[in-house]
C-alpha cells in the first residue's frame, strides 16, 4: 500500500514536470514567433528604403 502510495506519487510528480518542460517550449515557440514576425517586418521596412534608394538614384 504504502509502495503504490510512493508510486502515485512519483508519477504525478513526473507528471508535474512534463507539464513545466511544455510550458517552456510553448513560451520559447511564442518568443520565436514574435522575433520572426520582427525580422519580417524589418525585411519590409529595409526592401521599402531599397527601392526608396533605387528611385533617388535614378532621378540623378
Amino acid at each position: 500500500s504504502s509502495e503504490i502510495t510512493r508510486n502515485i506519487e512519483e508519477a504525478a510528480k513526473g507528471s508535474s514536470e512534463i507539464a513545466q518542460n511544455i510550458t517552456g517550449v510553448a513560451q520559447a515557440a511564442q518568443s520565436t514567433n514574435i522575433g520572426a514576425n520582427e525580422t519580417q517586418g524589418s525585411a519590409g521596412e529595409l526592401s521599402q528604403m531599397s527601392m526608396e534608394l533605387k528611385t533617388a538614384i535614378a532621378q540623378f
